[in-house]
């Protein structure tokens, strides 16, 4: 069984050594082309995790450089690209972009080299579809239970501002904590869970999520998106290269145009994917066959390698330009700095609440198209800090609402016991940064525990299964 495989120790935390190892170690990993995405990830989970942490603190700067009221709003912090760092909202579309990415190079890549291989491209995409299922909600529901049981052993040391239901389980009519029968925990659960998944009918239009970890209603979202990217192999893996482009293109236009965010990013990562592949064997210095040993056809390579440099550089900046959209202010305006964006808000991202996210979508699309084709862009994603922060991305991202709500007010007040009440910034900043470690090492554990154990399971069970 696979639990009886699970380790009883608690291992140390490896993230401080991995911080302040020296750079110039020669036993580093040999990476894959497309660790990048992994460090991308990691990076974006830590923004979501310091967000939801800190938000009490930085609320204000989520607004624009000038937005309104405009005496609050004048942090340089606010400017594009330091806003990047409060940039919470952005990263579920940039998630999605990495995601549609991934879960299409593979397929791509067998569609490249074995074309007539059909019947082998099609029983990799049944195993694809099946365990992906199982990756995502395996963590899932395990989260969800464990944050309810949680709850009911007065786990939880949190004040439940907007959220009638858990009020009702948590206190009673004069705020004293009670404990509430295990049915009325099972009916919450419930309710949550229902909540959660009605994102795999209606994406971001669901309903307000209620419940313990409201973040993740993203895992439903992500499996919607996967399946979608599974339909368009299975309805286009025989059509031609340059006509299943122009499909795909078109698939995204019609999404963007209806503000289906969560459901064009992944398109956008499949198209990157697909671009970047053919790139690889049409671009004149990557393309060894065709080196000419002229010096005019050297220096022609050169001017095209840099001007292509300078425009991927271009992308990139306007791509963290749009993931760097703040939040609407009072009069629903971005400020001045992004005023520009109002002119071309379509009529269905008004309409479904989505402007931020369908904007932050396409800074997503623009910077992952960047990140693929400029090593250079990438290495800060392919160290060894971008690295570790991609492989515990997945369970920080589930986690780290529950270890917050449990924790942060119980660091800040032994942190005030310590220091004294005439510290309390010291004591918050420091309880927060204390919570931010050990949120990351409970990631770091239950990667072995959740992420890898899912993905065995998932194995395993489509082995066993399967019609042969």
């Amino acid at each position: 069984m696979l639990l009886r495989k699970i380790r009883l120790h608690i291992p140390a935390p490896t993230f401080p050594g991995i911080l302040f190892a020296p750079s110039s170690e020669n036993n580093e990993p040999t990476l894959s082309n497309t660790a990048w995405l992994d460090g991308v990830r990691g990076f974006a989970a830590l923004i979501v995790a310091i967000n939801h942490i800190t938000s009490s603190e930085i609320g204000f700067r989520f607004q624009g450089f000038h937005a309104q009221p405009v005496d609050v709003n004048t942090s340089v912090l606010q400017l594009p690209p330091f806003r990047i760092i409060f940039g919470m909202k952005a990263m579920v579309p940039l998630f999605f972009v990495v995601s549609g990415y991934c879960l299409s190079i593979q397929f791509i890549r067998r569609l490249r080299n074995s074309p007539e291989d059909i019947s082998s491209f099609f029983d990799a995409l049944s195993g694809a579809v099946f365990r992906r299922g199982i990756r995502l909600f395996v963590p899932f529901l395990t989260m969800a239970v464990s944050s309810q049981i949680l709850l009911y052993l007065g786990a939880y040391d949190w004040k439940w501002w907007s959220d009638d239901g858990l009020v009702a389980l948590v206190e009673d009519s004069q705020g004293n904590p009670i404990r509430a029968p295990i049915r009325k925990h099972a009916r919450f659960l419930y309710e949550y869970l229902g909540t959660v998944m009605s994102a795999l009918n209606h994406g971001f239009g669901s309903r307000p999520i209620v419940g313990l970890n409201p973040a993740l209603w993203t895992i439903p979202a992500e499996f919607r998106g996967s399946l979608l990217i599974y339909l368009c192999f299975v309805g286009l893996a025989r059509v031609k290269h340059t006509i299943r482009l122009w499909i795909l293109v078109s698939i995204a236009f019609v999404l963007l145009a209806e503000g289906m965010w969560e459901l064009w990013t992944f398109i956008g990562g499949l198209l990157i994917a697909e671009l970047h592949e053919r790139s690889r064997c049409l671009l004149p210095w990557t393309n060894k066959g065709s080196a000419s040993n002229t010096h005019e056809s050297i220096d022609m390579s050169l001017r095209v390698r840099r001007r292509s440099r300078l425009a991927i550089l271009l992308l990139w900046a306007f791509g963290l330009y749009l993931l760097c959209l703040p939040s609407q202010d009072v009069e629903n305006q971005f400020g001045p700095v992004y005023g520009v964006a109002t002119l071309f808000t379509l009529p269905h991202w008004r309409s479904r609440h989505a402007v931020e996210a369908n904007y932050h979508g396409l800074g997503a699309t623009l910077c992952v198209a960047a990140l693929g084709a400029e090593p250079m862009l990438r290495r800060p994603f392919q160290s060894r800090l971008g690295q570790f922060f991609g492989r515990i991305s997945f369970t920080l991202y589930l986690v780290h609402q529950l270890v917050a709500r449990i924790l942060m007010h119980r660091f800040r007040r032994f942190a005030i016991l310590l220091l004294g009440e005439g510290w309390q910034m010291l004591a918050t900043y420091s309880s927060k940064s204390a919570l931010m470690v050990v949120m990351l090492w409970i990631s770091e554990i239950l990667v072995e525990v959740l992420d890898k154990g899912s993905v065995v399971l998932a194995k395993r069970l489509f082995e066993k299964w399967v019609v042969r």
